[in-house]
């Protein structure tokens, strides 16, 4: 359950961040992810800390957020208020990675069972998000074996996603 929150929040979060802030803000703090998901897998799952080349690589990425963030012009003109759903995503994202680490070492579920849960637990909660945000529920319906073809590729391409990113946290530390 709160592997399905945080994936669902992050997914919302995300979405909020894109609407608000540029790009290369949403990239630039997704490239800090790394760094703070190897600290919580110490503190929480007992794996090592990054060796020194590691470490000097994961600084310097925070190092160029630094820099990022001073000559960023909408830092600049709303302070840390312009930073809100990034920083929300990045939390989000973070935590996730984690639980998920966690659940896939414990649970021993295969890859393909993994993305199924994620996906398949994801959907209700995204769905309220949708009609919550105002979403017209008439714009659900498939208009066209055009638009169902569409759909059913954007559901292979979000499943080969979910299997590539729990295929990647199986075989790397972050």
């Amino acid at each position: 359950a709160e592997y399905v929150t945080c994936f669902v929040l992050g997914v919302y979060a995300n979405m909020r961040s894109l609407e608000r802030s540029k790009e290369d803000t949403v990239i630039m703090f997704r490239s800090c992810t790394p760094l703070a998901v190897s600290l919580l897998d110490f503190a929480f799952m007992g794996r090592q800390l990054p060796g020194p080349r590691n470490l000097v690589a994961l600084l310097g990425l925070v190092a160029g957020s630094i820099m990022f963030v001073n000559f960023d012009t909408e830092f600049q003109m709303e302070g840390a208020a312009a930073y809100f759903w990034v920083l929300m995503y990045f939390c989000c994202i973070v935590i996730e990675m984690t639980i998920g680490k966690a659940i896939s070492h414990q649970a021993n579920l295969s890859l393909a069972c993994a993305v199924l849960y994620t996906n398949g637990l994801s959907l209700v909660p995204m769905l309220c998000i949708a009609l919550s945000a105002g979403e017209d529920p008439s714009s659900f319906r498939i208009k066209s074996h055009y638009g169902a073809v569409l759909l059913l590729l954007s559901c292979i391409i979000g499943c080969a996603l979910g299997f590539v990113g729990w295929w990647c946290r199986s075989l790397l530390s972050a």
